[in-house]
């Protein structure tokens, strides 16, 4: 997903550097990864793919994300009733 300069600046700065046979990338932060995720799944025709991919995220990360941090992230980047399919997380 594209983003503005301002914002791939945010992203970057809490990002997570690795290193994979001699090659080294970063990893935008998970709640980052969330919030592209939700903004992804605002367009219907990707929303449930999307919103798999978050829940993956989150069953792979247990307690990463507090209720009320997934719940800020939905507010922000998703739409209610993305919220709503991921009450089972909130």
């Amino acid at each position: 997903m594209r983003v503005n300069a301002a914002t791939f600046e945010k992203m970057r700065a809490l990002s997570e550097s690795y290193t994979v046979s001699g090659i080294e990338f970063r990893v935008p932060s998970l709640a980052h990864l969330i919030a592209l995720k939700l903004h992804a799944a605002r367009n219907e025709h990707r929303a449930q793919k999307d919103l798999t991919d978050v829940r993956e995220l989150l069953r792979a990360n247990p307690g990463k994300v507090a209720p009320d941090e997934l719940r800020q992230l939905c507010r922000q980047f998703g739409t209610p009733q993305l919220a709503a399919q991921l009450e089972d997380h909130l």
